[in-house]
């Protein structure tokens, strides 16, 4: 690997990534319409499979040009200006969504704000991953982990304050995001990260990227976590309206106890990633992440839900930050981006087939069970977090050599 500039100065908040603070911001609009998903569709009267869909196009946008996202930040090394005008091209889509008068116009408006969504969040992580290659081998981590945190973090309160602005009028929810985007496009213009300074890499790369089965492991991970992440905000999360009674503001809280464990624990996990392996912790994390969502599915009341979601938020943060950190590092010299992208593309297409197959494998077991149908969903989603396990196993020896 070629020689990276060093920071101007050493201490502390120069060795942090200026993307973080963005990712943040970038992150909380786009989650802040998911508990208003009832009042969204309800004006277009929204079926359960349109519900879902809606959750999940979004990430289909993310999924489809998250690659071409990193391949192009890596190919003209333009992270900020990459940050600041697909910002702005974010912020046009909330309106969008706000003014739909169809539910067609209303999927392509979604669409649209995951795609663009895509390019920011990307390169805001490659930049964080430029950070994170300029810093000594004893030092790395830091980087990843507050970045790690913020995306989640980002992600966990866009939720309830979604769900707060938008409890009288959806609409103003949507507005607000577009609001905190083009905010992100103006702090953007000061943003100042390290970018490598390698040879650019050639498309074909991601391919090679793809078919190679050490770094496929994090992707891995990263596509069970949104997948089970799904589940939760949408058939979970329509449970929690129709069943349980809950306003649009407590069903984004309820969800917020799964999210915010994740979130704070990613500098921690980060940190104990150093002395304890990643590998380790991925394997517990992914344990007790499977276990407390099925138990989750199978309470009746909403203090021992709470409970339950706690626990395996807990076991979230075991599994978030390190396989974040095992992508980063086990990211090819020239494919930074690609590989982080990568992360957020197929972390995305599991996000964008957790509510679809949620959705479906209801209606089978509506259909083939008379009672504890959604106990029954909840453990076949949450089992789904330990199929990778099985990567872990198989190249165990040679993860734990590269840590």
């Amino acid at each position: 690997m070629q020689g990276i500039a060093e920071p101007r100065t050493q201490s502390l908040l120069s060795r942090l990534p200026g993307s973080a603070g963005l990712l943040f911001l970038a992150m909380l609009p786009t989650t802040m319409l998911v508990p208003l998903q009832t009042e969204i569709m309800g004006k277009l009267s929204g079926t359960p499979r349109e519900m879902a869909l809606f959750t999940s196009i979004a990430m289909l946008g993310m999924v489809l040009l998250s690659p071409l996202a990193g391949y192009l930040s890596d190919r003209f090394r333009a992270r900020r200006a990459f940050v600041v005008a697909f910002s702005l091209a974010n912020a046009c889509t909330f309106p969008l969504i706000s003014l739909a008068p169809t539910l067609p116009i209303l999927l392509v408006a979604r669409f649209l704000e995951g795609g663009t969504a895509a390019f920011v969040i990307g390169t805001l992580m490659a930049c964080a991953e430029d950070r994170e290659r300029a810093e000594p081998q004893g030092r790395r981590g830091l980087a990843m982990g507050i970045s790690g945190m913020m995306l989640g973090l980002g992600a966990a309160l866009g939720m309830p304050i979604g769900g707060i602005i938008g409890r009288g009028n959806w609409h103003f929810a949507a507005y607000a995001a577009s609001a905190l985007m083009m905010g992100v496009a103006i702090l953007a213009i000061s943003l100042r990260d390290q970018v490598t300074q390698r040879e650019r890499s050639n498309f074909t790369s991601i391919l090679t990227l793809l078919q190679h089965p050490i770094a496929l492991i994090p992707i891995c991970f990263a596509f069970v976590d949104r997948f089970v992440a799904g589940f939760l905000v949408g058939p979970f999360t329509w449970r929690l309206r129709d069943e349980f009674g809950l306003d649009p503001a407590q069903a984004g809280r309820m969800l917020a106890y799964v999210m915010l464990p994740m979130v704070l624990g990613a500098i921690p996990a980060a940190v104990a990633a150093r002395k304890l392996g990643a590998v380790r912790l991925v394997l517990v994390g992914s344990i007790i992440y499977a276990v407390f969502i099925g138990v989750s599915g199978t309470l009746q009341s909403a203090e021992s839900v709470r409970l339950t979601l706690l626990i395996a938020g807990l076991g979230a943060g075991f599994l978030y930050s390190p396989s974040m950190v095992l992508a980063g590092r086990l990211a090819p010299d020239g494919l930074t981006a690609t590989a982080m992208s990568l992360y957020v593309g197929i972390g995305s297409l599991g996000f964008l087939l957790g509510p679809l197959v949620g959705v479906e494998i209801r209606t089978f077991l509506d259909r083939s069970l008379q009672e504890n149908q959604f106990a029954a969903l909840s453990w076949t989603m949450g089992s789904a977090a330990l199929i990778p396990t099985i990567l872990l196993a198989v190249y165990w020896r040679r993860l734990r050599a590269l840590e």
